[in-house]
């Protein structure tokens, strides 16, 4: 993430107002978006940085704790307090569903890198764990269903990339 300074939104709200308090701001660079959720929310807002015109907004069911930005998939990662990541391709102007990572606990914090070629999707949880989620592993489609996990839920996501349905999954190896 980059800070960016643009001497023509000082002192400007530029559409960007919202109803609640906002609990996080990021800058992605490569897409030149600002992506935001409020305290306590349910949605992502993706605005053009430069003007602060709001391109789409993703629904999330349940409270937002953290995203990330999968910098190599042009995706976003979302932590939701019901114990799931979920992941979002953002395209100009629109967003698609891609997949649901389950996780033992609720995430509170996440970390994308590129660590020896290999991409690492790091998460905080309310357990003290601190866990590292095979991102390449994860959406190259070796991953199956764990029903037997007690963290496994059924798919009710609907259709997944390519219409197919989605796998659900319990965690990246």
């Amino acid at each position: 993430m980059h800070y960016v300074e643009n001497t023509d939104l000082i002192n400007k709200k530029q559409n960007a107002t919202l109803k609640g308090q906002i609990e996080k701001i990021y800058y992605f660079e490569k897409i030149d978006k600002v992506i935001l959720f409020e305290v306590n929310g349910n949605k992502v807002r993706v605005y053009e940085a430069v003007k602060m015109r709001l391109e789409s907004t993703i629904d999330c069911v349940h409270t937002i704790n953290a995203i990330e930005f999968i910098t190599d998939r042009n995706m976003i990662a979302i932590c939701l307090n019901d114990k799931t990541i979920r992941f979002w391709e953002i395209l100009n102007g629109s967003n698609r569903f891609m997949r649901t990572l389950h996780v033992p606990s609720t995430q509170k914090c996440l970390s994308y890198v590129k660590h020896r070629r290999k991409e690492l999707l790091f998460s905080g949880g309310t357990q003290g764990a601190v866990y590292a989620w095979n991102i390449e592993l994860f959406f190259s489609g070796e991953y199956k269903e764990q029903p037997n996990d007690p963290n496994y839920q059924p798919n009710q996501d609907g259709p997944g990339p390519g219409g197919r349905k989605k796998e659900e999954v319990t965690r990246a190896e």
